[in-house]
């Protein structure tokens, strides 16, 4: 492994694990901002051109989405259908192989989440794409990089756990306790 490789894996492991503990929704994404731009250089380095310039187009919208998310207010639809199809487009103009896909489809489903207003929405795409890009990094040989994917992963669960479960933010968890007490009440 080369030595860039090695260097930008262990910038962008820590970047992740940093990201990953903000509680407000602009912090994680301004630490995702820079978790893709060290990423561009990590890939270009393994000689994954379509995955590079996925994270050049994920680096511009976790930070239009991050001022979003400062401002309180949700992203138009329009953004998250421009950068849908930018993921496409730089993937099918970059294309090297179907590995290509991995990373497409795990950017895909984190900027869908990234469009959402609702943290635990934003948690549960992270997880699916922290497995894809777990899958994606074990085959092109970057472990240290897959190392902190499975601490962001592993990470992101305990997040969703502590702040949605436990805490009940979830609509479908609030409903749920609402409806154990009242039935306690009874």
């Amino acid at each position: 492994m080369e030595t860039i490789q090695i260097i930008f894996q262990i910038l962008t492991a820590l970047i992740i694990v940093i990201a990953i503990f903000q509680k407000e929704k602009w912090k994680i994404m301004l630490f995702y901002t820079l978790y893709n731009l060290l990423c561009v250089v990590m890939y270009f380095a393994f000689e994954r051109s379509a995955t590079a310039f996925i994270c050049i187009v994920a680096a511009i919208r976790t930070f239009i989405y991050m001022f979003y998310a400062y401002k309180k207010i949700k992203p138009n639809l329009i953004w998250l259908i421009i950068f849908e199809i930018a993921f496409i487009v730089s993937t099918i103009l970059t294309w090297q192989d179907a590995l290509d896909l991995l990373p497409l489809l795990a950017i895909l489903v984190a900027g869908f989440g990234s469009w959402q207003d609702n943290p635990t929405i934003l948690r549960i795409s992270y997880l699916i794409n922290g497995a894809l890009y777990i899958i994606y990094k074990v085959i092109i040989g970057a472990y240290i990089s897959m190392s902190a994917d499975v601490i962001d992963f592993t990470c992101t669960f305990i997040s969703l756990i502590y702040y949605c479960v436990l805490k009940k933010e979830t609509p479908i968890l609030q409903a749920i306790f609402k409806k154990k007490i009242k039935n306690t009440l009874k």
